[in-house]
């Protein structure tokens, strides 16, 4: 029969281990977790067409032509399209780009000061609600221009067509928040997005659901330490 000291040393140790894991824990939230997420960063809302992994392709728009991607998925307020853009080392042609859906309509001409082979911002203002469009990008000058696109397994389920024709790849396409933001400041956003995909879920629940993850998942672990602290104590692996 174990001894009262036994008994108490293998309780201070278990309280030790308790009070280590939570100091763990409390030293890496204020360290990394609370400075990852209050750190302003951009943020991309949307990627309808991500970059390829493995080899480049483009979208070739002659003077006039335009080229077209649907199935995209516009949400509401202020973003920023980013492209990469090529004008094989001539001067770039204005363009206009256009964004498409029920109901809505949104055209935001560009100016030729952008460097070839560089990425492309073009900032918009968004439809009023979410909506399944389309973006079209007009090459308006007289030069040839290009827009890098993804041709491998990256190709998302968009079809992009020039002047109306099927083409093969697919352009780069990306939105982005119009400013920095850190991951804090978008958790209402993150949320709402949440309940795009399981819209049979209350808002109310997806935020309880969020808050018990936050809490439940540290508790988890400093329960898991705890278990295994008294699973060794009562195997006699903790000595007096």
């Amino acid at each position: 029969m174990p001894s009262r000291r036994r008994i108490g040393a293998r309780g201070s140790e278990l309280a030790l281990t308790l009070a280590g894991a939570l100091l763990v824990l409390i030293v890496l939230t204020l360290a990394l977790v609370i400075p990852y997420l209050d750190q302003h960063r951009r943020i991309a809302i949307e990627v309808p067409q991500p970059a390829p992994l493995f080899s480049v392709s483009v979208v070739e728009l002659l003077g006039g032509q335009q080229a077209c991607a649907d199935q995209i998925g516009l949400l509401p307020g202020r973003a920023v399209a980013e492209m990469r853009v090529g004008t094989y080392g001539k001067a770039a042609s204005p363009l206009l780009f256009t964004l498409l859906g029920p109901g809505y309509r949104e055209t935001v001409p560009v100016a030729p000061t952008y460097v070839d082979n560089a990425l492309l911002d073009v900032p918009f203002s968004g439809p009023a609600k979410v909506l399944d469009g389309s973006v079209c990008v007009t090459n308006r000058g007289r030069l040839p221009m290009a827009l890098y696109a993804s041709a491998d397994r990256t190709k998302s389920r968009s079809a992009t067509t020039v002047n109306g024709r099927p083409w093969p790849a697919n352009f780069d396409l990306a939105f982005y928040a119009p400013r920095s933001q850190s991951l804090l400041d978008r958790i209402g956003a993150i949320i709402e997005r949440l309940r795009i995909f399981h819209a049979h879920v209350g808002l109310g629940l997806l935020w309880l659901l969020a808050v018990l993850f936050a809490i439940g998942v540290p508790l988890a672990s400093v329960a898991a330490v705890s278990i295994e602290a008294r699973r060794r104590g009562r195997t006699g692996r903790y000595r007096a």
